[in-house]
């Protein structure tokens, strides 16, 4: 945070995945959600604040220049649309705006709910904000890739995540779920190495059994040894 990073970090547990089809995937990365601090924020919930920052600096830039702020936020917002999901994510940043300059709280929390995976229907989503898709258990890399643009969008140098508690995939007994998990781990890792050739990434020291994922790649990179994927002993299940 020191480094003006957006920090988040979740310790993986039975509920919280990185690969699942029952809410695992979407509860780790509401977690993150949860646990998103910066230098302002440090204990945790720093989500809106991470959204009003892009606003409150496009809205300094767009006076700057002399441009309405409805231009120069939709010109900035652009540079999210080519990603998955990024014009749904786009579009509630958008609404927050629009809830900022009219005081709507109501539209503010909705826009937080679905930044934050809170939406569990599709209808509810598009009935509250007008966009057709909600962050679920397939969405966790893409959101993570939208949202640490978004946060350089913002003014911060980057995005980074924390993810403790890798022991806890290797403890799963179900075969199916353990090598789901370890596939979802190794392909995160390709992408990190991938991302951060092309962009300067912050790390940092990270405790035993803990996955960073970099500022600029937003994927994690534990390690991807296939040995590691055989079944526990009962000792350690």
């Amino acid at each position: 945070m020191e480094r003006q990073l957006v920090v988040a970090h979740a310790d993986f547990n039975p509920g919280r995945r990185l690969h699942g089809s029952g809410g695992e995937v979407r509860s780790l990365y509401a977690e993150l959600m949860h646990n998103l601090s910066s230098r302002t924020k440090p204990e945790g919930g720093a989500l809106t604040t991470v959204v009003e920052k892009f606003i409150t600096t496009t809205l300094a830039e767009a006076r700057k220049a002399e441009r309405k702020p409805e231009d120069v936020i939709h010109e900035k917002l652009e540079a999210l649309s080519e990603l998955v999901m990024g014009y749904d994510f786009a579009s509630v940043i958008a609404a927050y705006w629009r809830a900022y300059e009219k005081d709507d709280d109501t539209l503010k929390a909705n826009a937080i709910r679905w930044l934050r995976g809170e939406f569990s229907a599709k209808t509810d989503a598009r009935a509250a904000l007008g966009v057709r898709e909600i962050i679920n258990d397939a969405a966790l890399y893409d959101q993570l890739k939208l949202l640490a643009r978004f946060t350089r969008l913002a003014g911060y140098k980057g995005l980074l995540i924390c993810l403790d508690e890798l022991v806890n995939l290797y403890k799963l007994t179900n075969p199916q779920a353990r090598n789901g998990n370890y596939e979802k781990s190794c392909a995160s890792s390709t992408t990190s190495n991938k991302a951060t050739s092309k962009a300067s990434a912050s790390s940092s020291a990270a405790p035993r059994n803990s996955s960073p994922i970099r500022a600029g790649a937003s994927t994690a990179t534990p390690h991807c040894n296939p040995a590691s994927r055989k079944t526990p002993s009962p000792a350690t299940a």
